[in-house]
């Protein structure tokens, strides 16, 4: 019988921070940390990935940067300190950290993502959509270089190619809800509204908990003169959050387009008892719903 005992139980791992702990279990480490060499620098590099997941760039970085020393010529170490760099809002350093891993690596496809992120910061994405597409070529079974790219071709209008590469992510990861609602954005702002709808109604029968993805399902709704749809999707947002008055203005609005005044007064009146109620809105969307009557 296996009397091994759980690392997690044992004394040395009573002392370790919850971050170490973390660590470790990651890596599948349970004697002594290692001190020097590949497996220490992959350590670090752990370490430091949970403490950017806590929101600890700084330590991170420091991480990183030890991970980086260790073992000065992986690509992969490189890219990760340059991810530490872009997250502790450090782009000139996080910039030669990808170029530095590009030049040690074989074109690390991370890398490339990174310096696609650093354009994106600066509003400069034709030079991300350059560099994602070099991500893609390296690796094009990776749906989330996919999904990079194809918002980036998106917030340039290029609303096909977008679409195109969104497709793939989904063929990649089919049960995505998040790829789907994308999709279901490239078609609504390029007004194929009923390949929209198609989309974000997958993406809330895969994630019913996510209240935007149903405003956006009630919006593509209304796009396609289906109001009494759209109520009932701006109704599941209203129910998952019933404090947001912007949803209830909506949902009026929904109402007011299927001709249901008294329903579209009574969620008005709702909305008005709430602190998100926003007044200069709600005139908005009536004076809207009036003229398309």
């Amino acid at each position: 019988m296996d009397t091994a005992v759980p690392f997690a139980d044992t004394e040395r791992a009573k002392q370790d921070s919850p971050e170490v702990r973390e660590a470790r279990s990651r890596m599948g480490l349970l004697g002594d940390l290692p001190t020097s060499g590949p497996a220490a620098a992959t350590f670090r590099r752990h370490l430091g990935d949970v403490l950017a997941e806590k929101g600890d760039y700084k330590r991170a970085l420091a991480q990183y940067k030890q991970a980086r020393d260790l073992d000065p010529r992986n690509a992969q170490r490189l890219t990760r300190l340059g991810d530490g760099y872009s997250a502790a809002e450090m782009p000139d350093k996080a910039l030669r950290a990808y170029q530095q891993a590009l030049r040690e690596g074989d074109g690390d496809p991370e890398a490339f993502v990174g310096l696609g992120d650093l354009a994106r910061q600066v509003a400069n994405t034709p030079v991300a959509i350059k560099e994602y597409r070099r991500a893609v070529r390296r690796q094009p079974k990776r749906a989330y270089y996919r999904y990079k790219l194809g918002v980036a071709l998106l917030v340039v209008g290029a609303y096909e190619e977008a679409a195109a590469e969104l497709r793939e992510a989904l063929t990649l990861a089919p049960k995505d809800a998040y790829y789907h609602f994308l999709l279901g954005e490239v078609h609504l702002a390029g007004g194929g509204i009923d390949e929209a709808v198609g989309y974000f109604e997958r993406a809330v029968e895969l994630a019913p908990k996510d209240e935007y993805y149903s405003i956006r399902l009630g919006a593509a709704y209304l796009r396609g003169d289906r109001p009494h749809d759209a109520c009932r999707a701006f109704r599941n947002s209203v129910d998952l959050n019933p404090e947001n008055g912007s949803y209830r203005v909506l949902l009026a609005s929904a109402h007011a387009a299927a001709g249901d005044d008294e329903r579209e007064r009574q969620e008005l009146a709702q909305a008005g008892r709430l602190d998100a109620y926003d007044a200069d809105f709600v005139r908005r969307i009536k004076r809207l719903a009036a003229a398309g009557r």
